[in-house]
């Protein structure tokens, strides 16, 4: 891009902004929210950019660990698998995470410990793939520091209603 071309793009959005008209936000995105039994607020934001599908799921409003999980299989042979799977229609296969993800932590997520982190990340990049077989972009996981039992916790039944109800925000906030 040369100066003049510069000189130029300036000028225009200098009297875009002068002119009051609303730039909309380049990426899709949507927003879904639900309050927990107890007074907790899980919100779901998610957003399509070009490259990327961000699935930030927060808790009170807070991020604790961030992980990118490509959709893109190591091999294809797993998409054939899960394309060519005898599915008895049973809608708690589709909980399942889809084998060929690997979720990658970024922020807060350790190697160790952070099984329910990946599983969680897991999830959600196999909605966006079951949902849009097509899709390549990688998924951005943003996940409350309080979604899930702690590692040296138990799971109860709060937390399985908790998964469940992240699972139907996800769906509901279909950018891909």
């Amino acid at each position: 891009m040369k100066f003049d071309d510069l000189q130029d793009l300036a000028g225009t959005l200098h009297n875009m902004s002068e002119s009051n008209d609303k730039i909309e936000f380049p990426a899709a995105s949507k927003t879904k929210s639900i309050e927990l039994q107890d007074g907790h607020i899980i919100d779901v934001v998610t957003v399509g950019f070009e490259d990327k599908i961000s699935v930030m799921v927060n808790y009170d409003g807070r991020i604790g660990k961030i992980y990118y999980v490509p959709l893109l299989a190591s091999s294809t042979s797993h998409l054939a698998n899960y394309e060519n799977r005898d599915d008895d229609g049973n809608p708690e296969n589709d909980l399942l995470p889809l084998s060929h993800l690997t979720p990658m932590p970024l922020v807060g997520g350790s190697s160790d410990h952070d099984v329910q982190g990946r599983l969680y990340a897991s999830m959600i990049a196999s909605i966006v793939s079951r949902q849009s077989p097509d899709e390549n972009r990688t998924v951005l996981v943003g996940l409350g520091t309080s979604i899930g039992p702690r590692p040296d916790e138990e799971i109860t039944i709060e937390h399985r209603k908790q998964l469940l109800e992240i699972v139907k925000l996800v769906q509901e906030c279909r950018v891909w």
